[in-house]
């Protein structure tokens, strides 16, 4: 398109001189003065003028917009990155940190004892030494997360004791969410009728799952389990 625009252009400005210098080799100054057929002329040429700058511009703004989206759509998948990595972070300091006082390795402020040091395990946060890992997922097309038990977790536990960790794990995860609007808008956590929890699967330590909350208000109860 650009190719036939520049086409026009070319004729517009190849008949325009010839029109100019025929006028002015018969001494031609007003457009009132031009015979019939100068006029004609000069009306195709100020046509061809437009006509090509239109299609000069339509395709120009069109190659714009086909430049311009992939590197939006780029934009959009390296922030997507961004914040998935981001939740990843921040989860793993979470369940490090319950980690460590439940087992007693981490004083009151969350800091590491000096080596051999240990204070009492706080039962709060047991439900921690349950879980290996607690990992953004992509449930289908739906941004949740999935939680994995540790061996004798999934081996031990029973469903009332799977649900009651898995909870915890989700709890926790909606908590780091809320840190940031845009973990909260990226996992759908901010409209009314949501219970502000993000949809989660649970799973073994090697990646089986064993169980997801309900995809209509994304809770965990003891139907969720196999």
């Amino acid at each position: 398109m650009t190719v036939f625009g520049i086409l026009l252009l070319l004729i517009a400005l190849v008949t325009s001189i010839v029109l100019a210098v025929k006028l002015n080799k018969n001494k031609v100054k007003k457009v009132n003065d031009m015979n019939k057929q100068d006029k004609r002329t000069l009306t195709i040429a100020l046509i061809f003028l437009i006509i090509g700058i239109l299609f000069v511009s339509i395709d120009s703004s069109n190659s714009n917009k086909s430049a311009t989206k992939p590197s939006i759509n780029k934009r959009e998948k390296v922030s997507d990155r961004q914040i998935i990595s981001k939740f990843n972070e921040l989860i793993a300091n979470h369940l490090s940190e319950d980690q460590g006082f439940a087992t007693g390795k981490l004083d009151e402020n969350g800091k590491a004892l000096p080596e051999g040091e240990t204070r009492e395990p706080n039962t709060n946060f047991a439900w921690s030494t349950t879980i290996n890992k607690i990992a953004y997922y992509d449930a289908g097309g739906t941004n949740g997360i999935k939680i994995y038990l540790t061996a004798d977790a999934a081996n031990v536990l029973n469903k009332p004791g799977i649900l009651a960790v898995a909870k915890q794990a989700q709890f926790a995860a909606a908590s780091q969410i809320f840190i940031d609007y845009r973990l909260v808008n990226f996992f759908d956590l901010s409209t009314k009728d949501n219970p502000s929890l993000p949809f989660s699967v649970v799973c073994d330590q090697s990646g089986k799952e064993i169980g997801r909350s309900s995809a209509l208000d994304k809770s965990l109860t003891l139907d969720s389990f196999k």
